[in-house]
């Protein structure tokens, strides 16, 4: 075995097992905000002034995040296994003192309460969808939210597999109005390729979860397949285009165009060229762990050269990477790393774009976790 694949695993134990655990052992929130300090390089050509900055919210540790009306911020906590809210409203951010909803939750690894979508019709039917990962499953809920907090829990999806590790859990609402759901592998690689299997998919749903008549595989919830463990979901604001991340396994962390029923080649290959399967968008060739993406919708808070634009976070550098697309919005032509913060904030997780305008991060380290906004560099010229 050589040297540097050796070295690779220890990487990923410290930067991405460790900080796992630590992501809310205390119950979801720290008692200090960390402050991530000034740096010179990422994203600010050759200034090498960073675009972006980041500004601490909240104290936090989150998983994953979803807007709600009404100035509302749902997020999961991890091993925790609760869904907080906090009131956003006029930029003072307080998290309420009790939990919106708590499961049992398995502790190795990837398990814990991962997923949180707001239904399209919240304001009128108050749906929340839940994912969580126990050692024996992975299961897909719905709650009512009753003057905050959670009531009339119900199934969508159970039996997906679950393992220490590759186990998904992002959900999303796509501009069509159906539930994505992404599920790993659960270790298991060879049910990437089986239809019957539940994992190793993204799937499509209707909020009730219900199979949608127009999925493209009969009776099945299965939307693609050949996925080994994807942390992100994107809706493109100008063409409803739906993106994910994949993460690789030594090699070719990935962003991909989600394309109808289509395959992407897990276990059999990673990266680009097998004919087979269909190509990745963008691939990191030395895997960071691509934790999410949001394709920035246009917004007075960013300049229109980050209009319509994709961001991704990683766990490994903790740091946010900015992919250009083409004229047809469906091909990266370059690529570049937007903030560079030298782990102050230490591993980013959770991303978000806001409804007013920005981007929003969690970060995660041993010396506390917060929730960030992502807002532009004033020394650096734009």
């Amino acid at each position: 075995m050589s040297r540097w694949f050796i070295s690779l695993q220890v990487r990923y134990l410290l930067f991405f097992m460790l900080p796992l655990f630590l992501i809310n052992c205390s119950g979801g929130s720290d008692s200090s905000i960390p402050q991530p300090g000034p740096t010179n390089n990422g994203g600010g050509g050759s200034s090498g002034i960073p675009s972006f900055t980041l500004e601490p919210m909240v104290a936090a540790s989150a998983t994953q995040m979803a807007f709600a009306p009404g100035d509302q911020l749902f997020y999961t906590d991890g091993k925790g296994g609760n869904v907080w809210v906090i009131d956003t409203a006029g930029g003072a951010w307080q998290r309420r003192p009790q939990p919106f909803y708590h499961t049992e939750v398995g502790q190795l690894g990837e398990q814990g309460i991962s997923g949180v979508a707001i239904d399209p019709d919240y304001a009128a039917n108050k749906f929340v969808y839940i994912y969580f990962t126990t050692p024996q499953y992975s299961r897909l809920v719905r709650v009512t939210d009753t003057n905050g907090r959670s009531s009339n829990e119900q199934i969508l999806i159970d039996g997906i597999l679950a393992a220490n590790v590759h186990n998904g859990g992002v959900l999303l609402f796509g501009a069509d109005g159906k539930l994505y759901v992404t599920t790993g592998d659960a270790t298991q690689q060879h049910v990437a390729q089986d239809p019957v299997s539940l994992n190793g998919k993204i799937l499509r749903i209707n909020a009730d979860g219900s199979v949608p008549s127009d999925n493209p595989f009969p009776g099945s919830r299965t939307w693609l397949y050949g996925v080994r463990n994807s942390f992100g979901l994107t809706v493109h604001p100008a063409t409803n285009d739906l993106w994910f991340t994949d993460n690789g396994p030594t090699v070719d962390d990935e962003v991909n165009l989600a394309v109808k029923g289509s395959n992407y080649g897990w276990p059999e290959t990673t990266g680009k060229g097998d004919t087979r399967f269909i190509d990745p968008a963008f691939v990191l060739a030395q895997p960071v762990g691509i934790t999410n993406i949001v394709a920035v919708q246009a917004t007075p808070v960013y300049p229109s050269q980050y209009h319509n634009n994709l961001f991704f976070t990683d766990f490994v550098e903790g740091k946010i990477r900015r992919l250009v697309l083409d004229a047809s919005l469906k091909t990266v032509v370059s690529d570049s790393v937007a903030l560079d913060i030298q782990h102050a904030a230490g591993a980013l997780i959770a991303f978000k774009q806001g409804p007013d305008g920005y981007m929003y991060v969690s970060g995660s380290s041993s010396s506390g976790s917060s929730i960030y906004r992502v807002a532009l560099n004033p020394n650096a010229p734009q």
